[in-house]
């Protein structure tokens, strides 16, 4: 895994929270992260001698690039993400700059996380939903389990990230799930923790966020 930072750390929380609530299109207000993410004991790290070959093939190419001391950050300011490249499920490095101007919906999650588990039908139908028109990548961190097998029963075709766990120290992710939309720009338009499946908000966010784009192109 490699991840490629800019002058500062990207933060999960406020300056994310702040971007989302200024996001006034979304008609979304954000309540405070912190009780959907799953807590309690995390499994230690990739147990890399039992992994499957295409984790294993991830954690060969592991290379990451420390970020510089965090400079100052107007609290109001748009954060741009790092760039990261990882390994998919399919064998396949992914590069977030390589994904173009389309905006991008990162998922941040585990096998063993009973929430993930909850929103991943959510997930799926935004991923079947948007089509071309938005990324949707799911990054495993945190986790020793049977990714192929978790995918396969669910049914999940959105791109799947593996070995993820020093783009969440970059990102500063605190728990599972977590999910960030980014524009086009890779500049943070929402991040959440919640996992309720009948909650209108991401959903609400990512048209309000196409919404702009389309405007912004015409």
């Amino acid at each position: 895994m490699h991840v490629l930072v800019d002058s500062h750390r990207a933060r999960f929380l406020s300056p994310y929270q702040r971007r989302a609530i200024r996001a006034v299109a979304c008609g979304v207000v954000v309540g405070v992260f912190g009780l959907a993410a799953c807590s309690g004991d995390r499994p230690g790290p990739v147990d890399r001698a039992g992994a499957t070959s295409v984790v294993g093939a991830a954690a060969e190419t592991a290379a990451v690039v420390q970020p510089e001391p965090a400079a100052e950050v107007d609290a109001t300011a748009v954060e741009v993400v790092p760039d990261f490249q990882l390994t998919s499920l399919k064998g396949e490095l992914w590069r977030l700059a390589d994904q173009g101007d389309r905006p991008k919906l990162l998922m941040f999650w585990a096998t063993w996380c009973p929430f993930c588990k909850k929103i991943f039908p959510t997930i799926q139908e935004i991923h079947e939903t948007y089509g071309p028109e938005l990324v949707v990548a799911a990054i495993s961190i945190r986790d020793k389990g049977d990714v192929q097998g978790y995918v396969n029963e669910r049914g999940l075709t959105m791109d799947i990230l593996l070995d993820g766990d020093d783009v969440g120290t970059a990102y500063e992710v605190p728990g599972t799930p977590a999910i960030l939309l980014l524009d086009g720009n890779n500049e943070v338009f929402f991040g959440t923790l919640d996992s309720n499946p009948e909650d209108p908000t991401l959903r609400n966010a990512v048209d309000a966020l196409l919404a702009e784009r389309a405007a912004a192109s015409s």
